[in-house]
């Protein structure tokens, strides 16, 4: 793992027939799986990541029995995903950024692990805690690579983002109840989300963006109670954006960009006829309201007071009894105000 070997991979790996975890992640070999690796009866975990392998995805896993993690990401497979991959024992399936064509098997609902978030291979001769396994490298959700191995054990994930894989999403996928993450991101898919994907009750993490789905965001979507991580943006859905319980949440109107026939308050946009889009408008044209009040509430004063000011001299000068009582008690209160300053100095004399 992560070093600069290159070449192909040595065919004699394959004799190992005890070995339980093969890591050659971030490397530069080149060609073909060798077809030798069919013989790891005991592996666990293949990693392959990061090569510049050149091949048909194999179809001799189906041999490996107790395979948990199948990691090929990252470099040049073809071809379309053959149901042999659909092993029962398969706990983490990373296929991201290949070549991949074709659909999402429908075998993919037979990821017994998955399904139950229990392996039963776990029971089986020494436990895979207390094996000396070498970190396992994934892609994290978040875009860059998280190490696992003390928690690699509870990890639950099935990765085919950034191929060319078509179709639609199977429904036998909202089947894995046990799935924390899923990312199909960068593909081809076609059609709806399956109304079923809250079936997916322990999900994390969901990445459907850029395909060419369409149609409604499933209401379910939001009984995902430990969803954390979603991204839909780039494909072709409409109306309402769903709302409560964990969608609340995830406010972000990223999640959502680039797909203009969306509406709901997650991306401040009303939806035309809905009770909730009137309210939207509403509240915009109160506060429109609320501060077009202000502006004309002092706008007033001044004008206000220069009428006042006005009107008053006017009366001064009409009216000889109020200019006669103004001006005299005027004069009266300046005697006053001298009086006052003459004692004052008076005083501060003495």
């Amino acid at each position: 793992m992560n070093n600069n070997l290159s070449g192909d991979i040595p065919i004699s790996l394959g004799s190992l027939r005890f070995l339980r975890y093969l890591n050659l992640h971030n490397n530069n070999f080149q060609g073909k799986l060798p077809l030798s690796f069919q013989n790891l009866s005991s592996i666990i975990g293949l990693d392959v990541g990061k090569n510049n392998l050149s091949d048909i995805l194999p179809r001799w896993t189906s041999k490996l029995l107790d395979l948990r993690y199948l990691i090929l990401r990252s470099n040049n497979f073809y071809g379309e995903i053959p149901t042999d991959i659909c092993h029962p024992s398969i706990q983490v399936l990373n296929l991201a950024k290949n070549d991949i064509t074709g659909n999402i098997p429908l075998c993919f609902g037979n990821f017994t692990a998955i399904i139950t978030g229990y392996n039963s291979g776990k029971e089986e001769g020494p436990s895979y805690s207390s094996l000396s396994y070498e970190d396992i490298i994934m892609d994290d959700p978040k875009g860059y690579e998280v190490t696992y191995s003390s928690t690699l054990d509870f990890l639950y994930s099935i990765d085919l983002s950034n191929n060319n894989i078509s179709g639609e999403i199977p429904e036998e996928l909202m089947n894995l109840h046990g799935l924390l993450s899923l990312n199909i991101a960068g593909n081809r898919l076609s059609g709806r989300i399956p109304d079923t994907i809250g079936k997916l009750d322990l999900l994390e993490f969901l990445d459907l963006s850029r395909n060419e789905l369409d149609g409604h965001i499933p209401q379910s979507l939001s009984n995902l109670s430990f969803l954390s991580g979603l991204n839909l943006s780039f494909n072709d859905f409409s109306g309402r954006i769903p709302t409560g319980n964990q969608l609340r949440t995830l406010d972000d109107p990223s999640i959502y960009v680039g797909n203009n026939q969306l509406c709901g308050p997650s991306i401040l946009k009303p939806c035309p006829g809905d009770t909730d889009s009137h309210d939207f408008h509403n509240n915009n044209e109160a506060e429109f309201y609320s501060d077009d009040e202000h502006v004309w509430f002092y706008a007033g004063i001044g004008p206000g007071l220069l009428v006042g000011f006005l009107g008053f001299c006017a009366s001064l000068h009409f009216i000889p009894t109020w200019r006669y009582f103004y001006f005299h008690s005027v004069e009266r209160f300046s005697d006053k105000i001298a009086l006052s300053i003459a004692l004052w100095r008076r005083r501060f004399q003495n």
